[in-house]
């Protein structure tokens, strides 16, 4: 007899409507090739009387908390536990179903949804203080930048252009808990264009090794609509980095580069777009045809919210700023 003692894994018994679940397969089904109970003969058939469960909190009141789970591990799995009797011997058996991302054989692949509500009731997210932006890991909020001084800008040689995007601290004790999310993400709001073509990503700077025309509409075209390799952290930047106020107060910081966009607005008379500015899971563009439609990003679901600085007139020590380090032609 060996214990099964996994590290990090959450149990869940079921009982009431779990413990009913289980007694409808177990005490009701059998392997007849037809009949109403013959959900053991196929997987298919088993799939049409059993399509499913959901793991949910008790009151959505107290639904305030996440846990990250890998579903796809053979620690995740439905697990049942009943006696046998054999030769008037008892004895304690288990059968386990594990879930599987992708098709195997014939067998197709297990189906999941993962849902998330946000309720703004009552908050600071809701009373839109224009000096102040909430930015919450997708499912969650985002902020529409406006930068006129791009537009007419004179010609120059741009040597580094990037946002800043700075946290507006509360507390040592609140920020702590409601952790910064770990990378924030900008792309172009096309509003020249017809829904549902309203975003796009920005030119040439989410990637330097590899070549992506936004404005192309299908995978055939000869440049990929976005980087097919994903966002260059390391050369797009939005990663969070502490810093902090001499006072000593920790604040998060976020640079996002843009020299190459900003480069041809000044050069080749690109259109000054107004920025999206977010934190996404993954991201969305419906108007691309052919190209895998949802994009992976790098933040955990719902993992994270900021509050940040706008970039108004107002005496604020966190403003949201473009900078441009440039020499004169």
């Amino acid at each position: 007899m060996f214990k099964d003692s996994p590290d990090n894994q959450i149990r869940i018994k079921l009982t009431g409507p779990g413990a009913a679940y289980a007694a409808a397969i177990f005490n009701g089904q059998d392997s007849s090739s037809t009949g109403p109970n013959n959900a053991f003969n196929k997987d298919s058939i088993f799939r049409s009387k059993f399509n499913g469960f959901a793991i949910t909190v008790n009151s959505l009141s107290f639904g305030n908390t996440l846990f990250y789970v890998n579903l796809a591990e053979a620690k995740s799995r439905l697990e049942f536990h009943f006696h046998k009797t054999k030769n008037g011997i008892k004895d304690t058996l288990m059968q386990s179903f594990q879930m599987y991302p992708t098709a195997i054989g014939s067998a197709a692949a297990s189906s999941t949804a993962n849902y998330i509500a946000r309720n703004y009731s009552s908050t600071p997210v809701q009373s839109l203080d224009p000096n102040n932006n909430y930015l919450q890991t997708s499912p969650g909020t985002f902020v529409n930048l406006e930068i006129p001084g791009l537009t007419n800008y004179s010609n120059k040689i741009v040597h580094r252009a990037y946002l800043i995007v700075e946290q507006t601290p509360h507390s040592t004790s609140t920020d702590n808990i409601y952790t910064a999310p770990p990378f924030l993400y900008v792309d172009l709001k096309d509003t020249l264009t017809t829904l549902p073509q309203r975003y796009k990503p920005v030119y040439f700077d989410l990637a330097t090794s590899v070549l992506y025309n936004p404005d192309a509409k299908t995978a055939t075209e000869l440049f990929h609509p976005y980087p097919a390799t994903n966002v260059d952290i390391n050369t797009f930047g939005g990663n969070a980095v502490k810093r902090f106020e001499p006072s000593g107060l920790p604040f998060i910081r976020y640079e996002i580069n843009l020299t190459r966009y900003v480069q041809h607005i000044v050069t080749n008379g690109y259109r000054n777009y107004d920025l999206r500015l977010y934190a996404p899971f993954n991201y969305y563009y419906p108007q691309y045809i052919g190209t895998q439609i949802v994009i992976p990003f790098f933040n955990p679901i719902a993992l994270g919210r900021v509050r940040v600085g706008a970039g108004s007139t107002l005496p604020i020590p966190h403003k949201m700023r473009l900078v441009v380090i440039y020499s004169k032609v």
